[in-house]
């Protein structure tokens, strides 16, 4: 556990008072007095938890469920030597926690599959029959993947590095590129509506970022198809423009498995 005297120095506390969730971080003033910078994170906040022990960015996460979906802060534990900042007494000796991730859900979550990167929950289902003069309701259980979430969170800050490395951790599960499907087609849309309603040339895209993560593993070239077939037309320009043209997809995927085939030959 350690020493608790010098752990006072750098503890973060954690209160969630009346539906505020309240982050206290540690700093030290010039007189080596220990005092605490408040900053409210979040309001209506029903319940939240940490993962000390989490999975890449996800180490000391902070999620919290607000009654729409998941809101999480990947750098909200981070531990700082309060005494490396030397600040001046009255200053905050760290800028503000950010909020990373917002996960809108429709169901209720109960908890989190950190190694699959699942959210399970449960929802309601409403049941009528002719015979019965009432209404059944049941509860099913239900889950959410998380990971697009939290690769998009990266790659719009064009991390690129950071995406591959968290989804190395997640590329053996077998709906890995289903989740790599999901967030092509997410940026892909967003991206296309939002240029087309207000093109703004201080736009950055990320959907370049996103090529370039997807590349990085074996599944790419069968996310891009599944993605092509899944959207509209008219969306398709701009996806392969960033991605290549699809004829030259074609012939690569074409000389892959030939040299698949090749090697089993052997």
């Amino acid at each position: 556990m350690g020493d608790p005297v010098n752990d006072l120095t750098i503890a973060t506390v954690l209160l969630l008072v009346g539906g505020r969730l309240v982050l206290l971080k540690p700093r030290k003033t010039g007189s080596e007095e220990v005092r605490y910078d408040m900053q409210i994170l979040a309001d209506r906040i029903e319940f939240c938890w940490i993962h000390l022990e989490g999975i890449g960015t996800l180490e000391n996460s902070l999620w919290g469920y607000d009654g729409r979906g998941i809101r999480l802060w990947l750098d909200a534990l981070t531990l700082e030597d309060p005494a490396s900042n030397n600040p001046v007494d009255g200053a905050q000796s760290s800028e503000s926690v950010q909020e990373s991730v917002n996960i809108p859900l429709s169901f209720y979550p109960l908890s989190v599959l950190m190694d699959k990167g699942i959210i399970i929950g449960v929802e309601h289902e409403i049941a009528t029959r002719g015979s019965l003069p009432f209404v059944m309701f049941r509860i099913v259980p239900t889950t959410h993947l998380f990971l697009h979430h939290v690769l998009e969170h990266h790659l719009t800050r064009g991390h690129v590095g950071d995406a591959v490395q968290f989804a190395t951790h997640y590329q053996h599960l077998v709906f890995f590129a289903h989740a790599q499907e999901v967030l092509l087609h997410n940026v892909l849309e967003s991206e296309w509506d939002r240029m087309n309603a207000q093109p703004s040339s201080d736009f950055t895209p990320t959907l370049p970022a996103v090529v370039e993560f997807l590349d990085y593993f074996d599944t790419s070239l069968e996310v891009v198809v599944g993605c092509a077939r899944k959207t509209e037309m008219a969306r398709w320009n701009y996806l392969f423009d960033t991605v290549g043209n699809p004829r030259d997809l074609f012939e690569v995927g074409a000389y892959i498995m030939l040299k698949l085939q090749s090697d089993l030959d052997f």
